[in-house]
């Protein structure tokens, strides 16, 4: 976790997850191992399993990344379930 990121409230950040500069997690908020939130990101109120990636600048809240879910910077994901299916496309299954 970078010394300039903030954590609020209960937080898990797994091993080798990284939270860059800049970036906020509000809880209750779990990362999973190896993930990473990258530099203004903020992730609140939501699960990030394994091997995700939040871009830059990106807001997840009240979501379920599931495994290697990739966020593109600035996105804004407001009480989403990612998944990834089996042809690497990222879905959206409450849409």
């Amino acid at each position: 976790v970078d010394p300039s990121a903030r954590v609020i409230g209960p937080a898990l950040v797994g091993p080798g997850a990284r939270v860059g500069a800049g970036a906020v997690l509000v809880g209750p908020v779990c990362v999973g191992a190896r993930s990473v939130v990258e530099a203004g990101a903020t992730v609140s109120r939501s699960n990030v399993w394994e091997r995700c990636r939040v871009g830059a600048g990106a807001v997840v809240d009240a979501s379920l990344l599931a495994h290697a879910v990739v966020v593109e910077p600035g996105a804004r994901l407001m009480g989403a379930v990612e998944v990834v299916d089996g042809a690497g496309q990222v879905t959206d299954v409450l849409a």
